[in-house]
Formats: C-alpha cells, sequence, structure tokens
C-alpha cells in the first residue's frame, strides 16, 4: 500500500481541483461525510461528543463531520472551534453548520471553557491539525492536546492524522494526540506505522474519499506500508514437478568458538524456508556441533586465520552457490583479511549480518555491491555510518533512505518498525512483527529467511521485503497461543511455514 506524504497531497488536491473541475471543497465534503459514517461504527449515537475544530483544512473536515454526525442520529454534538479564523473552505462549512438547531457551537478564548467542555465529554474528536505540521506545536493548541490527552475516560478520534504528528520525516518531539482511533484519508502516513507515534495513532482506519483511480495512479511516494497481499505476490512460485536445484544453493558462514548459535539459527531458517540445498561453512571448532543440529544441511570447516587456503578449500562451493548469508557470530578479531577477501571476490547476492556488519564498516564502502543486503540494527547501522543512534532511532525512513542510494544495495534498518529500502531510495515499512523478536538470535533467524528467497529466485529487494514480513508474521501466530517472554528465535524459524501458508492459502 502507498504511503503519502504532504507533498503527494498536495499533488492530488491540485490535480482533483485544476485537472478534474473538482472544488477543493468538494472534497472536504467526502472527506468529512467519510469519516462520520466510520466513526458511527466506534460509539453510541447517545455519546457526548466535543469536535475540536483547528483552523486549517483538517479543522474543516472536522465540522463537516459534526454535521453528518448530527444527520446520522446523533444528538449530544458540541464543536468547539480553537481559532479566530478559519479556512475558506472551513468558513463555509462553518456557516453551514450554524444553521443546525440541535448542535452547540462554541469558540474558546480561554483554556477553561476548553477544559469544561471536553470534561463533560465521552468522545473527543481532534481535527485541530493535519498533515501540514512541520514545526513545534506552541500555544493554545498545545495547551488542548494536553488536555486531550490528560482525559483518559473518553475515546478519542483524530482526524487523519493525530494533531501535532508529522506525517513523514523525524519523529515528533512536541506534543502530540494520543488517540484510541485515526481514520485518515485514502493513504496512510509514513510516521503513523513508526514506533514510538504508531502508538498515538490507535487503530488506523483508511477510508475512500472519491480520488479518482487515474489521479492515485499518478501518486508517486517514496515509501510503501508491507501487507499480507503485497508479499504473496513477491514470493518466488513452487511447481508441483520441482527438485532441489529450483531453490537454489546457498551458503550461511559465519561462527566462532562461542557463537555457534548464531549460524545454526540461520542455517534452521533458511531450511524452513525451503532452500534447495544449504551449506554452512564454520570454523573447524564448532563444525560438529552445527552438523549434528541440523543434519539438512552439509557442514564445511574454515581457519579465518588462514584466508587464502581457507577461501580455496570452499572455492568450489563457493562457486556453485546462488548466494551467501556472511558474518552471523563470526567476531572481528584475526578474520578482517578473510572477510575482505571473500567479500571482493564473491560476486553473487550477498547478505551481510552481525559481525560482517561491524567488519565492513572499517572498509572503503564502495565495496558494496548493488545486489547485496545489508541487515544492521541501529548500533550496526551507527557504525556502518557514523551517525549517533539516537538520530537513526529519532528519523529511521529517512535514514534508512539516504545510506541505501549512497550504499547502492538494499538496506534493512531493524527494529520495532523494520525498514526496507531499495537501492534507488524507495522505503518498505514492515508492519508484522512483536516484543517477542526482542532477543539474541532473531536477526539471525530473518537472515536465513531472506538468504532462502534469494536462492528461490526472489531479487535481493523482494527478498527482503517478503523475508522481514514473513519473519515478523511467525512471531506474530507464535503470539496467539503463547506469551512473547517465552517466544525463542528457534521457536520462530520452525513456525515459518506456517506463516507462509496464512499468506500463500
Amino acid at each position: 500500500m502507498k504511503l503519502a506524504s504532504s507533498e503527494n497531497i498536495r499533488f492530488i488536491d491540485k490535480e482533483i481541483e485544476y485537472k478534474h473541475n473538482t472544488p477543493s471543497i468538494v472534497l472536504m465534503e467526502n472527506a468529512g461525510r467519510s469519516i462520520a459514517e466510520k466513526m458511527t461504527q466506534l460509539f453510541s449515537k447517545q455519546s457526548k461528543i466535543c469536535v475540536l475544530v483547528g483552523s486549517g483544512n483538517n479543522g474543516g473536515d472536522g465540522l463537516v463531520v459534526a454535521r453528518h454526525l448530527l444527520n446520522n442520529g446523533c444528538q449530544k454534538v458540541h464543536v468547539v472551534i480553537c481559532s479566530t479564523s478559519l479556512s475558506k473552505d472551513g468558513q463555509t462549512n462553518y456557516d453551514i453548520l450554524k444553521t443546525y438547531r440541535d448542535v452547540e457551537i462554541y469558540t474558546i478564548k480561554t483554556l477553561e471553557k476548553a477544559k469544561k467542555i471536553l470534561w463533560s465529554s465521552e468522545v473527543i474528536i481532534d481535527s485541530l491539525l493535519g498533515i501540514g505540521v512541520n514545526k513545534e506545536v506552541t500555544g493554545i493548541y498545545a495547551e488542548i492536546i494536553d488536555l486531550i490527552n490528560q482525559k483518559k475516560d473518553a475515546k478519542v478520534i483524530s482526524v487523519d492524522i493525530p494533531s501535532g504528528l508529522k506525517a513523514c520525516g523525524s519523529l515528533s518531539k512536541w506534543p502530540t494526540v494520543k488517540a484510541d482511533h485515526t481514520i485518515t484519508l485514502e493513504f496512510p502516513k509514513e510516521n503513523m506505522l513508526i514506533y514510538p507515534h504508531k502508538k498515538v495513532v490507535g487503530k488506523l482506519h483508511v477510508v475512500d474519499i472519491g480520488i479518482p483511480k487515474m489521479v492515485r495512479d499518478r501518486v508517486r511516494p517514496s515509501s510503501y506500508q508491507v501487507t499480507a497481499n503485497f508479499v504473496k505476490k513477491l514470493l518466488p512460485k513452487h511447481r508441483e514437478d520441482s527438485h532441489k536445484g529450483d531453490y537454489g544453493t546457498g551458503i550461511v558462514l559465519g561462527g566462532n568458538t562461542n557463537m555457534a548459535g548464531a549460524v545454526k539459527l540461520s542455517s534452521l531458517a533458511a531450511v524452513r524456508m525451503g532452500i534447495g540445498v544449504l551449506h554452512t561453512i564454520v570454523p573447524n571448532e564448532i563444525k560438529n556441533t552445527v552438523q549434528n543440529y541440523m543434519p539438512e544441511n552439509i557442514t564445511w570447516a574454515i581457519d579465518y586465520s588462514k584466508s587464502r587456503s581457507s577461501l580455496n578449500d570452499t572455492a568450489k562451493v563457493l562457486t556453485k552457490s546462488d548466494a551467501m548469508a556472511l558474518g552471523m557470530g563470526m567476531g572481528t578479531k584475526s578474520n578482517d583479511q578473510f572477510f575482505e577477501k571473500l567479500i571482493l571476490s564473491y560476486k553473487k547476492p550477498l547478505v551481510v549480518d552481525g559481525d560482517g556488519l561491524n567488519l565492513l564498516s572499517k572498509l572503503p564502502k564502495g565495496v558494496i555491491k548493488s545486489n547485496w543486503v545489508l541487515t544492521p540494527h541501529p548500533k550496526e547501522m551507527s557504525r556502518l555510518t557514523g551517525l549517533e543512534v539516537s538520530d537513526i532511532v529519532e528519523n529511521p525512513v529517512e535514514v534508512c533512505k539516504h545510506y541505501s542510494k549512497q550504499f547502492n544495495c538494499t538496506l534493512v534498518l531493524k527494529g520495532a518498525s523494520t525498514v526496507i529500502c531499495s537501492p534507488k531510495g524507495i522505503a518498505f515499512i514492515n508492519t508484522s512483527g512483536n516484543k517477542s523478536l526482542s532477543k539474541g538470535g532473531s536477526g539471525d533467524v530473518l537472515t536465513g529467511v531472506i538468504l532462502s528467497l534469494i536462492c528461490a529466485g526472489a531479487t535481493p529487494l523482494a527478498a527482503a521485503i517478503s523475508g522481514v514480513y514473513i519473519h515478523g508474521l511467525s512471531s506474530d501466530l507464535l503470539l496467539e497461543s503463547q506469551n512473547y517472554r517465552g517466544i525463542l528465535p528457534s521457536d520462530v524459524a520452525n513456525h515459518l511455514p506456517k506463516a507462509i501458508n496464512s499468506i500463500t492459502q
């Protein structure tokens, strides 16, 4: 699903008004009517309703909402105008609403008046500020937002976007309405899917306001929401008359004396995802434990400190492979030369994770190839880019877009809202997964999932998008019957077939 920025919405408004001869007030009417129809499903018509109206078109939408709620049988509607002026279309809808006898309209001049009305309300409709917010919210709006957030016994519903929340870009650090529901128009907005702001959106609803299909199709966003239907289209097809060669040969290379678990988990995930043939290459000290853990893989031993001989020993396997996952549990001591020689000589798709990213951070970024997938968490991303972790966490989408273009590869910035970016800087925001993945080893499982999809024929970008979603979905399905604390990365790996079934069947 497309995610709209403020620029995308302005493009839509201009296209409709000037190319389709549709006055902006018609869109406002459509928006308010659609939102009101959705709202009547969320609360009783006997509820005491307060509609908070700001100065812009978001406030105008709120005035239309109030009118349609009255038309739909709501009897206790109070409209609070929180500005001394309204937009042109907003003023027109205010003049229409004034003709209704069964609505009470207030223009507040003091916070006490607003507080009195809010405190007696059971439903608060937030139409104070829209998607145009790009600076700190101050003054009466900030004070009213604080009042809304203090009112714990009312249902809060935001029109299009919670007031104070930026549609995209760096995360807001100022007062933002904490909504129970957000009813957004046509397209979700980027920051609605990113933590911590995802929490203030509440339950997200998307409503149609009658934008022509030809206009929707011309919208060119820089970000998309990853959904099950989207992933279903990306998955490589499996034929009934297939054989192991159809699903590729992959390599998992990593591990160290105390880190056998990382390659075990990556290997398990790759096999559970249906890889044709898997070779696991590890230091000799852990070869037997890795082989004994999973008989489905073929295990090879190397010595990182002997880069030339190790590469020679595995040359045949490397040549026959379709893709490789590299770095999990590898360590960063005494293997710099091996790592550098390996990535310079390997021409096929490469998924780099864990210590592979830490070793990569020491090298010129020009070594990165367009068929690579990098899977850093914020700390690893900090080492790769030189940015502070806080800067990455506060602006994950823009950071991921920028560096995927700079590195010219697929970039997976892991987190509560994982962002996947193409080499051209197009972002895909994942919506699956939960806090059960906040455990060591979860990233290793994800690496194996992506590797398997590439080997089966998916592009690195498609494998990253679908891999992240399936990995998260597996944990979501486990959460239906288990507490998140006890869900292990190996459980997520073993549950991958059920996740795929839920998408494909």
